[in-house]
């Protein structure tokens, strides 16, 4: 059967992110017609997603079917010749496959039998059981049944009970369609009182297929009230536990009080629910979880105000959800932690339309996550999806057909599991079919579509998927190129015929667009071709040969930076090229020479016929080590100094002027009277020579000389000028007067002299490099401020007294000083008080005698001195 999407959309109810999708809302008075008119004791569906009900005035039998959208398909409530219905309400189920409903009486008396009405019709269709009798034959009463896949085995599983002592002794039975006959199971074991143990409700577990019962008896009082677990198949020796549910809600017979009239009681009832993790029991007025291991309470139960059973309906989800029926026209919603129920986690769901009328069953569709409430004159279907996801989740197969000249293959995708019962149909173009469980289809022949059908089965339901398809004129060729030296082969596809654009493979390779297939080994290979609509067609064996021909590019070598090495190639081949051509110094020899500046992959290819190999070596370049001569350094004139390289292993100065050792790191400069330009190479451990020469210049201070000035005179409390003179012009920085009495600032060049006697200054000059000069001056100190002039000069040549000159301490100034012969003639004059006349007249020595002269000069106090006076000239 296929399935149905529910297109009827009624309202969304939105609460805490949480959306209740409401399907559809479908009235049932005209389905369900009598004193309880409307009313829906209980309600099942089919794998179509049509719902079926059960109520109404019970003479009637009355069970109708609605369509997935809530429309009324057809109600049932026609006698069936001898077979009665019973004087209560009976168990039925619907078998989710095929829509068929299987109807039991509730207390018939004379027992009762099971029969079925058609899924399409709502007819009798005259299958019929036996009697429901246990071991002994002892009839008994049928109160509900539900529908199981029971992994792909569908059974009928049956609440059933006895009526009075030494009746049925049983109280849980198994119908397996199609076959009419049963099988009934004592889940209690107790023998003490052998009767009226009439189950009320029951549940499956998903998960292990755990059975979970609770019984409703007047005749036994000990399981009354009580819920039982037993695993498969369900006997007393499968009994995990027992316990009771702290209630005594449940009657039997008479746990639908909201249906009036009479023959309207039943035993049934709509209490029991189980989850991923808790069972849990409702009665319309209580609400508890139990522990599904021991069958203790789990967390507080929680009591309602409403009256017990005038409401029913209990399903929950595997996200810790509970729903509830209520007397409201809406169903109740919890969220249960473990130990609370939390009534305002999530908003509850209306039935619209509805209001104030009851909830009295839920039944729960995995296949579409829905939840179907039946109540007082309505059905309804909401999704849950919001609330949580599908415990199964629904899965979209895909059918694909790969067709050749007269065959077909199909594929499913994704692949259905293990157990899934597939079965393939061929639908030809002439009308003819064939059906095949292998997926492939032979000798097939014609141009027009054929289709093929897969319906597989998993689990009771079936899904029918399908693919059209041609037979295909598709074929190809295919051109190899040799393998070249063992490194594979070349095979080139070329299509033909069927729908482009082509898809292609080789052997087991994965289709692509690529149609050359390359390093294939020498041998057999098969080349595929794929159309667009993935047709397949598999060519003829190619052949790929192999070819002789050998390229060796040699051995790696190793080189210093800035050399070269000989490539010695090898090949039997022709058309030799070398990449990349950095470096190379011929790229179409064997054996060309290389110089690459970095490390360098160099690849050789050669070609013989139609093949073409390559080969590689690698030519390291180790890095030419960086020679450092050092920093530039100056030394003072034939001082001993020191040069500071490094970067190698070993080392080469040039010129060797002055050198201790021209090939150690730190050679001494021994004496050095200049200065010199040195250069190093060096050469590191590998051998490797530095590619640059670096220098470093050694600056050798010139002699050092320092002059202090003249010896000079100056009056008492006059300033003079000191002045320390570089000589050789050496680049003195640093200056020393001592001693320090009388000057101003002692550690210049230029300081203020004023002493009060007669002294000696030394001044010591020293240079960046330390290199050190002194000179001395003696400083004659007059106590006044005069012109001393002598009375005579013997200019003789002897070094002594020979020249005529002024002593003017304190004279800043001589304006004039003149010396003329005794007939008034000029022989001498000067304003340069450092000069004097040594006795001569244009180069003329004079005879002796007595020359008079004249002066003017300025102190530096700025007083005018003038003098005049006689000098004896003696020879």
């Amino acid at each position: 059967m296929y399935r149905f999407a529910l297109t009827l959309v009624l309202s969304f109810l939105l609460y805490n992110n949480l959306v209740a999708q409401v399907v559809f809302v479908a009235g049932t008075t005209a389905a369900l017609t009598g004193v309880n008119a409307g009313k829906v004791m209980q309600v099942d569906f089919n794998y179509g997603g049509e719902v079926y009900v059960q109520g109404g005035d019970n003479t009637a039998g009355q069970i109708a079917k609605l369509s997935n959208g809530g429309g009324l398909l057809w109600k049932y409530s026609v006698p069936v010749p001898g077979w009665q219905y019973g004087g209560n309400f009976g168990g039925w189920a619907v078998e989710k496959t095929t829509g068929h409903v299987y109807v039991g009486p509730g207390a018939a008396a004379g027992g009762g039998r099971v029969i079925r009405l058609n899924g399409v019709s709502g007819t009798y269709d005259n299958y019929r059981t036996r009697f429901f009798t246990d071991a002994n034959n002892n009839n008994g009463e049928i109160w509900k049944m539900r529908w199981y896949c029971n992994g792909g085995s569908p059974q009928i599983l049956i609440a059933s009970g006895g009526g009075t002592n030494g009746d049925y002794h049983d109280n849980m039975g198994m119908l397996l369609p199609p076959a009419t006959g049963f099988s009934s199971y004592n889940v209690t074991g107790i023998t003490t009182y052998p009767y009226k143990q009439d189950v009320a409700d029951f549940v499956v577990d998903p998960a292990n297929k755990d059975l979970y019962c609770i019984l409703a008896s007047d005749g036994t009082p000990f399981v009354n009230n009580r819920i039982y677990k037993n695993s498969q198949p369900y006997t007393a020796a499968d009994q995990k536990w027992n316990t009771l549910t702290g209630y005594t809600t449940l009657q039997e017979d008479n746990n639908a009080p909201f249906m009036a009239g009479s023959g309207s009681g039943t035993n049934a009832a709509n209490v029991l629910a189980v989850s991923s993790k808790y069972l849990f029991y409702y009665d319309g007025k209580n609400l508890k979880a139990f522990d599904k291991s021991t069958g203790a309470t789990v967390g507080t139960p929680l009591t309602f105000s409403s009256t017990a059973l005038m409401q029913q309906g209990i399903y929950a989800d595997n996200c810790d959800h509970v729903f509830i029926g209520t007397a409201s026209g809406s169903i109740k919603v919890l969220q249960f932690n473990g130990t609370v129920f939390d009534d305002n986690a999530v908003a509850d769901i209306d039935i619209p339309g509805y209001s104030g009328k009851a909830v009295y069953a839920l039944e729960y569709d995995e296949d579409r996550n829905y939840v179907y409430a039946g109540g007082d004159g309505f059905v309804a279907a909401v999704n849950l999806s919001a609330y949580c996801a599908l415990p199964k989740p629904r899965i979209n197969y895909i059918l694909t057909a790969k067709a050749t000249k007269n065959s077909v293959t199909a594929t499913i995708f994704p692949a259905p599991p293990a157990n899934a019962v597939i079965t393939y149909t061929l639908l030809k173009p002439d009308g003819g079919t064939a059906t095949s469980s292998t997926a492939s289809f032979t000798n097939l022949h014609g141009i027009n579509s054929f289709t093929i059908f897969a319906d597989i089965v998993i689990d009771c339901q079936n899904t029918t998927i399908l693919d059209i398809f041609q037979l295909s004129d598709l074929d190809l060729d295919a051109k190899t190129e040799t393998v070249c030296g063992g490194k594979g082969g070349r095979i080139t596809i070329i299509g033909k015929g069927g729908t482009p654009p082509y898809t292609y493979g080789v052997d087991n390779l994965i289709f692509g667009a690529n149609n050359v297939f390359s390093n294939l080994t020498p041998g057999t290979h098969v080349a595929l071709i794929k159309d667009v609509v993935n047709y397949v067609e598999v060519s003829i064996p190619v052949i790929i040969t192999v070819s002789d021909l050998v390229v060796d590019a040699g051995n790696d070598a190793t080189i210093c930076e800035g050399l070269s090495t000989p490539l010695s190639g090898t090949s039997n081949g022709i058309n030799f090229s070398w990449t990349p051509v950095a470096g190379i110094s011929n790229t179409t020899i064997v054996n060309p020479s290389a110089s690459p500046p970095t490390t360098t992959k160099y690849y050789l290819s050669a070609t013989k016929g139609t093949c073409t190999l390559t080969d590689s070596l690698v030519v390291t370049v180790l890095p030419a080590p960086i020679a450092h001569a050092g920093n530039d350094t100056s030394v003072c004139y034939t001082y001993d100094g020191l040069l500071h390289g490094s970067g190698g292993l070993s080392y080469k100065w040039k010129p060797e002027t002055y050198l201790s050792n021209t090939a150690v790191d730190a050679p001494e400069v021994i004496h050095p009277e200049r200065s010199v330009l040195y250069t190093l190479q060096v050469t590191d451990a590998q051998g490797c020579r530095s590619l640059k020469e670096d220098s470093v210049l050694f600056h050798v201070v010139p002699p050092t000389q320092v002059w202090a000035g003249n010896d000079t005179i100056v009056a008492l409390g006059q300033p003079l000028q000191m002045q320390a003179v570089d000589l050789n012009k050496s680049g003195f920085t640093q200056f020393a007067w001592s001693p320090s009495y009388g000057l101003t600032t002692p550690s210049t060049a230029n300081p203020i002299a004023q002493p009060e006697n007669n002294i000696t200054y030394q001044v010591t000059a020293v240079t960046p490099e330390g290199c050190t000069a002194s000179d001395a001056v003696f400083v004659k100190v007059f106590k006044n401020v005069d012109i001393y002039v002598p009375n005579a000069f013997t200019p003789n040549g002897d070094g002594r007294n020979d020249i005529f000159r002024v002593t003017a301490p304190g004279m800043k100034a001589l304006k004039y000083f003149v010396i003329m012969n005794r007939w008034g003639q000029e022989v001498f004059r000067t304003t340069d008080l450092a000069a004097g006349w040594n006795g001569t007249l244009k180069g003329n020595h004079l005879s002796a005698g007595t020359f008079v002269w004249a002066l003017e000069g300025v102190d530096y106090t700025g007083r005018v001195i003038r003098k005049k006076g006689t000098i004896e000239l003696i020879r």
